[in-house]
């Protein structure tokens, strides 16, 4: 069987934990025969970063987002100065990146599941009301030691690797150059 190939989604890890758990994810996926694409990974791009990640997806059979922590608050408002304002407390988000990338995977029609870390702010792609499967855990290197998180990914891992396999145009090429101005 040969290797399928995911994108993986996840910001710079900070932490030691985020650092072990990747490190987990990725032998998990090498256990199942997967081979991991990431930007600042496993390619290094010279170009834009959307280009890059479009170019990647389209090389890609399926993507994971790793939502965990990249910004807390506190405390804060949910539009503010408004009849719906609500007052936030201790707040957590992840990278916005994982926000772009889940869209871009689900515009390429890949298999797609969520790893997010217990405790972020669930809202856009982040949320359980989509096609995708989103896997609430601890981010940890001993996250997938949990007999039945690590039989999610694998169940996932297999419904991937059975999938036909996707023959996606490739990435569209860009042009560098600024279009015409329009002066009237």
């Amino acid at each position: 069987m040969a290797k399928k190939h995911v994108f993986i989604s996840f910001g710079t890890p900070y932490s030691e934990p985020q650092r072990e758990f990747l490190k987990a994810l990725l032998a998990l996926l090498r256990k199942c025969n997967m081979e991991p694409r990431a930007v600042n990974m496993s390619e290094y791009p010279a170009e834009s970063p959307l280009q890059v990640i479009s170019r990647i997806m389209h090389e890609c059979d399926a993507a994971i987002i790793v939502a965990y922590e990249r910004t807390y608050f506190d405390s804060g408002f949910e539009k503010r100065k408004s009849a719906q304002e609500k007052k936030l407390a201790s707040v957590r988000y992840t990278t916005p990146w994982n926000q772009i990338e889940a869209a871009m995977a689900y515009a390429l029609d890949l298999p797609l599941i969520v790893m997010m870390e217990t405790g972020l702010r669930e809202e856009g792609l982040l949320e359980q009301n989509y096609d995708w499967s989103i896997e609430r855990l601890s981010i940890t290197g001993d996250a997938f030691a949990d007999k039945d998180v690590r039989g999610r990914i694998a169940a996932w891992c297999r419904h991937v690797q059975d999938d036909e396999p996707r023959r996606k145009a490739p990435a569209p090429k860009r042009r560098s150059e600024k279009p015409p101005s329009r002066r009237r």
